[in-house]
């Protein structure tokens, strides 16, 4: 799989915050309860148009919080649909092209950071972190062989 690392500044996303997941979470009925309580077309208006599944683990067990939710420079306007807001900090992330129909794309990928990531030479000097992971979606046919996405995996040097 095809990698760059970047550091990106700093962001905010909106959407509902779900704790508690584990790996084996339908997190497609997550997104159908987001645009469920707000519309697609609302949720262009928040900031950039966007899509993020956005996860972060609040502790060491085995569980984590996942959000669907979207790009976000309205916070205003988030507040006013009673999404719940969240700062992304600044962070280098391994960035990591996926491509393919989702959620599968996505699986490959993480199995991808698992097993091969810290193993390239250029990824040596680097551990995952603590800042959130995002997986980000882009325009199109997520169910298309051709689907193209990308996987942020928020990296810091050892």
């Amino acid at each position: 799989m095809e990698y760059k690392i970047e550091k990106r500044k700093a962001f905010k996303i909106a959407g509902i915050i779900h704790k508690g997941c584990k790996l084996d979470t339908n997190f497609t009925e997550f997104w159908d309860q987001l645009y469920q309580t707000i519309s697609f077309d609302k949720l262009k208006l928040l900031g950039n148009a966007t899509a993020y599944g956005c996860c972060y683990s609040e502790d060491n067990d085995q569980t984590f919080s996942y959000v669907p939710s979207y790009h976000l420079t309205n916070e205003k306007l988030a507040k006013k649909y009673g999404l719940d807001v969240l700062e992304i900090p600044e962070t280098e992330y391994a960035i990591i092209a996926l491509k393919g129909k989702v959620p599968y794309c996505i699986l490959e990928g993480w199995e991808f950071v698992e097993k091969e990531l810290f193993n390239n030479e250029d990824m040596k000097n680097y551990q995952i972190s603590n800042s959130p992971y995002l997986e980000v979606y882009s325009k199109g046919d997520m169910y298309s062989n051709f689907y193209e996405m990308e996987l942020w995996v928020s990296i810091e040097k050892k």
